[in-house]
């Protein structure tokens, strides 16, 4: 009796600790929506919604003050593109470690991991340096090709992960019914790795979004500024535009979290396998 008194016990605190984490992680984007419905003042308001005071203005202002449109419309180009291409190029690096022996593959791949260890402050000068001598400094192929160079090592490694989990014996069969080696990636192999992709989608997708440091160094122009930086603009030396700021942020982010809720069990069973397989 006590062992069941015991275990009543146990399962109520873990249900109670994971609501208390889940409320401590939605809170701050509760806050965020409700500090941008308070008509462009967050104030000290209360944390319990009172729809008399609701107002748009804030959202108004954002449109009205800076050029969102635009803004917006830069960051799905470079967070697409960056997307595309790492997805592109991580399926068939990855393929190639995985199924090919050939010298320094080892070496390789530990520059791979060291790699994805480097902080991006570190990449900033030596890439801003080498975009200028190629004339792409405040274009999009700049700022895509710096966020496909950061987004690479971790495609890699993951995919790398999940290709070394498919039995070579499926390959084999494939090329006896008469499948050439690009046939029976794209029949075969990619398709088995689906989740694996989907979830380095998101990774190459979110890292191209957030970008703020590579985006500011790159895009000096207003017209090709992204979101990021674009926030950063409401932060001024004498004054916070504080409804404003909670506006625009809602407006990046809510997207965003739908494309994750959408993508979520892939997500989770692409980063889990890749870890389990490599």
């Amino acid at each position: 009796m006590n062992y069941r008194i015991y275990r009543r016990i146990k399962t109520i605190f873990i249900y109670a600790g994971a609501i208390l984490v889940c409320m401590l992680m939605v809170f701050p984007i509760y806050w965020m929506l409700l500090s941008s419905l308070r008509g462009g003042s967050i104030g000290a308001g209360s944390i319990i919604p009172d729809p008399e005071s609701f107002s748009l203005l804030a959202y108004k202002n954002v449109f009205k003050m800076f050029p969102f449109v635009t803004w917006y419309k830069n960051s799905v180009i470079v967070s697409v593109s960056t997307t595309v291409l790492s997805v592109f190029i991580a399926m068939f690096s990855a393929y190639s470690m995985a199924r090919f022996s050939f010298r320094g593959r080892g070496a390789f791949g530990l520059a791979i991991l060291i790699s994805q260890a480097l902080p991006t402050i570190l990449l900033a000068i030596p890439l801003f340096s080498l975009l200028s001598k190629m004339g792409l400094l405040n274009t999009y192929p700049g700022l895509i090709l710096s966020n496909v160079a950061r987004a690479l090592p971790f495609s890699i490694w993951m995919l790398w992960g999940f290709f070394q989990g498919i039995p070579r014996e499926l390959e084999e069969a494939a090329e006896m019914d008469g499948l050439s080696r690009i046939g029976t990636l794209f029949r075969i192999i990619f398709p088995l790795s689906a989740s694996g992709i989907a979830a380095v989608m998101l990774f190459a997708f979110v890292l191209g979004w957030e970008e703020y440091l590579l985006s500011l160094m790159i895009m000096t122009s207003d017209t090709m500024t992204t979101l990021t930086v674009g926030a950063a603009r409401m932060i001024g030396g004498q004054s916070v535009l504080w409804g404003e700021l909670m506006a625009y942020s809602a407006m990046m982010t809510i997207p965003v979290a739908f494309v994750f809720v959408a993508a979520q069990r892939y997500l989770v069973s692409g980063m889990t396998a890749g870890a389990i397989k490599s």
